[in-house]
C-alpha cells in the first residue's frame, strides 16, 4: 500500500513539487502529526484506500472514463478519511478549507466526497442528509449535476447502482440507508430543521454573509461525524466571510499562531504577484500542473484563457480566477490601497509602551462605526496603525448584524470593539472617552493629540473637555482640500512599508471597503455602498493629517555601529 497522502508531502517539503506557502505549511503540519499525533488522533492511511478506490473509479461526465486522482487530490482525500479519533474511529477533521484556481479539480472531489458519503457513509447509518449549497441554485446545481451524470452512468453498468441509486431532478437518494444529496440556493430559512451531517459550501468567496453557514452548522450540532467543506477559488469582496473570517483563520492556523487540530487546510495561491510572470511557479494555485502528461494541454487553456482577459483589461479577474489571488473589489485606480502592498505591511503587534501617539476618531450615533484609531511611532522607523469600533443599533444588535452583513460579535469577543450600553442602541460617547483615557495609561503614550471631526462632536467634547482634558482636541477638516494631501501621503507610505499594521480584522475590514473619490487631482475616501463601513480608516486618516510630518530621532553612533552603518 502507497501512503499517497503523505508521499505528497513529503514531496512538497521537500521542494519535488512546488507549493504555496500555504500548503508547504499545511504539508509540513501532516508529516509533524504523523510524528508526533495530536492528543486523541492516530494516522491510518490504510482507512483512505477504499475512498480512493471509489474516487479513482467515477467516470469523467465527458468521455465516461475513470479519472485517477493526482497527488494533491489524494492529499486532501487522505487527509479527510486517514485521520481518524482512536477513541472513536470517527474522522479528525470535520471541517476543511479546500482553495485553489478555477478549474483544478476541487468540484471532481467534492462530488467525490458527496457521493462517497451518500453511499459508504457511516454516520448517522441511517438518513445522511448530504447538501450542497452556494450563492445561487445554478452554482450549487453544477456539482449537483456532476453527480447526477456519474452516477446515471455507473447505474448503465452497475447492478447495484441501478437497483440502490434513485435519482430525480432535486435530489439524489440512496434507498437503502434512505441518505440524500441536494443542492441548495443560499437560502437559510430553506435549511432551518435540517440534520446534516455532510455541508459543502461550495464558492463561498460569493457568499455574502455566515448565515447559511450558521444554519448548517446549527443543523449538525447532534452528528457525531460532521463534515463541513467550504470549496472555493479567491474573490473580490474583502469583507465577506471567507476572505475577513475564515482566510485570516487559517492564516493563523498554519503560522501556529492558534490550535485547531479539526480544521485542514488546502490553499493553493500564488504567494505574490510578482510570480505571476513567472509560468514555473504557476503550479502554485494550479496543482493540476503537476500532471505531465496533461501540462501541456492545461497551459495551452490557462494562456488562452488569461490572454482574452488582458485584451478585455480584467487584470483583477485573472489574479482571482487564474492565480487564487483576494484582490478588492476591482482593485484598479479607485481602491484606496491594493490589497497585496497592504497585506504585506502585517507586522506582530509592537511594543508601543512610552511611544509618541496620534489618535483619531471617527463618530456615528446609530448606523456607522465609530471609530478610535491610533498611530504609533515605532521602531525602524515605521508608523503602526490599530483601531477600536463602538458599535450602536436600531431595534436589536442581531438585526444590525444581518443588515450590515457585519459579524460585529466576533469583533466585540476578540478586542476589536464595544458595544454600547444604552438601552437606546445609540452609541454612547462616554465609552469613547473611557476607551482614550485607558489606552493612554495602558502604555503610558506621549499623546501627541485627539484628532476629529466636528460632525456629532459636540457632546462627546463636552465629555472629553470634562474628564480629559489633558487631551490637546485637534479639529480637521473633512474637506476634499483638507485631507487630500494626507490620503494620498498615507497611500504613498503604506507602498513604501513605512505604515504598518497587526491585522486588525476591523482595521482591514475598512480599508478594503475603501475607495478613493478624484476631483481635480484631489481625493477623498468614499464607499461604494452603505453597509460598507470605512470610519476606522477615515479616523486614520484625520490622526495622519499630523502623524505624517513625524520625524523619528536619528541614529546615534551605537545605533550605527549595531545595524553595520558606520565603521571606523
Amino acid at each position: 500500500m502507497i501512503d499517497y497522502a503523505t508521499l505528497y508531502a513529503e514531496k512538497v517539503v521537500s521542494g519535488e513539487i512546488l507549493a504555496s506557502d500555504k500548503n508547504i505549511k499545511a504539508c509540513k503540519r501532516h508529516l509533524k502529526d504523523i510524528a508526533n499525533p495530536p492528543n486523541g488522533y492516530e494516522w491510518r492511511p490504510d482507512l483512505a484506500e477504499h475512498t480512493y478506490k471509489y474516487l479513482n473509479s467515477l467516470p469523467d461526465i465527458k468521455t465516461g472514463k475513470p479519472m485517477p486522482m493526482m497527488l494533491f487530490q489524494y492529499f486532501i482525500v487522505g487527509s479527510l478519511y486517514g485521520w481518524i479519533s482512536s477513541i472513536t474511529g470517527y474522522r479528525r477533521f470535520t471541517k476543511a478549507y479546500v482553495s485553489t484556481a478555477r478549474k483544478q479539480g476541487k468540484s471532481i472531489i467534492v462530488n467525490g466526497v458527496a457521493q462517497y458519503e451518500l453511499i459508504f457513509g457511516k454516520s448517522p447509518i441511517r438518513e445522511r442528509e448530504i447538501y450542497i449549497s452556494s450563492l445561487t441554485y445554478k452554482q450549487a446545481n453544477v456539482i449537483f449535476k456532476m453527480s447526477k451524470s456519474q452516477l446515471n452512468q455507473l447505474k448503465k453498468k452497475s447492478g447495484y447502482f441501478k437497483k440502490n441509486i434513485r435519482i430525480i431532478s432535486t435530489e439524489i437518494e440512496h434507498i437503502p440507508s434512505e441518505s440524500t444529496i441536494m443542492a441548495l440556493a443560499n437560502n437559510p430559512d430553506a435549511v432551518d430543521g435540517t440534520n446534516p451531517s455532510v455541508a459543502i459550501l461550495d464558492e463561498f468567496a460569493g457568499m455574502p454573509d455566515t448565515e447559511m453557514y450558521s444554519r448548517l452548522k446549527t443543523g449538525m450540532s447532534q452528528q457525531e461525524n460532521p463534515l463541513t467543506l467550504i470549496v472555493s477559488t479567491a474573490g473580490d469582496d474583502l469583507t465577506n466571510p471567507m476572505y475577513a473570517e475564515e482566510y485570516q483563520y487559517i492564516k493563523k492556523l498554519l503560522n501556529e499562531e492558534i490550535e485547531d487540530d479539526n480544521y485542514f487546510v488546502y490553499c493553493a495561491e500564488m504567494d505574490s504577484e510578482e510570480e505571476i510572470s513567472d509560468e514555473d511557479k504557476w503550479i502554485k494555485a494550479m496543482p493540476l500542473l503537476e500532471n505531465d502528461k496533461k501540462r501541456a494541454v492545461i497551459l495551452k487553456n490557462i494562456k488562452a484563457d488569461i490572454k482574452e482577459q488582458e485584451e478585455k483589461g480584467k487584470m483583477t479577474s485573472i489574479k482571482i480566477k487564474n492565480f487564487n489571488m483576494w484582490q478588492a473589489a476591482s482593485d484598479k485606480e479607485d481602491s484606496f490601497v491594493k490589497v497585496n502592498d497592504w497585506n504585506s505591511n502585517s507586522i506582530d503587534a509592537p511594543e508601543l509602551m512610552n511611544t509618541d501617539c496620534w489618535i483619531g476618531v471617527d463618530l456615528s450615533r446609530l448606523h456607522d462605526i465609530s471609530a478610535v484609531t491610533p498611530i504609533h511611532a515605532i521602531d525602524d522607523n515605521k508608523m503602526y496603525i490599530t483601531t477600536h469600533g463602538f458599535f450602536g443599533y436600531e431595534g436589536s444588535f442581531e438585526l444590525k448584524m444581518k443588515r450590515d452583513k457585519i459579524n460585529y460579535q466576533k469583533f466585540i469577543d476578540e478586542g476589536y470593539g464595544t458595544l454600547t450600553n444604552l438601552e437606546s442602541g445609540l452609541i454612547n460617547y462616554e465609552q469613547i472617552t473611557d476607551y482614550i483615557i485607558d489606552y493612554q495609561r495602558r502604555y503610558k503614550l506621549n499623546v501627541k493629540g485627539i484628532y476629529y471631526d466636528r460632525n456629532l462632536a459636540s457632546m462627546w467634547l463636552i465629555d472629553m473637555e470634562k474628564r480629559a482634558s489633558q487631551f490637546k482636541l485637534i479639529e480637521v477638516s473633512q474637506s476634499m482640500m483638507g485631507l487630500s494631501e494626507t490620503i494620498k501621503q498615507f497611500r504613498y507610505d503604506v507602498i513604501e512599508q513605512k505604515v504598518v499594521h497587526s491585522d486588525n480584522p476591523l482595521l482591514n475590514t475598512s480599508v478594503h471597503n475603501a475607495f478613493v473619490k478624484v476631483i481635480n487631482d484631489n481625493l477623498l475616501i468614499n464607499k461604494k455602498k452603505e453597509r460598507n463601513k470605512i470610519d476606522p480608516i477615515v479616523a486614520g486618516m484625520n490622526a495622519y493629517t499630523d502623524a505624517q510630518f513625524h520625524e523619528f530621532a536619528k541614529p546615534g553612533i551605537k545605533e550605527k555601529i549595531k545595524n553595520g552603518g558606520f565603521s571606523f
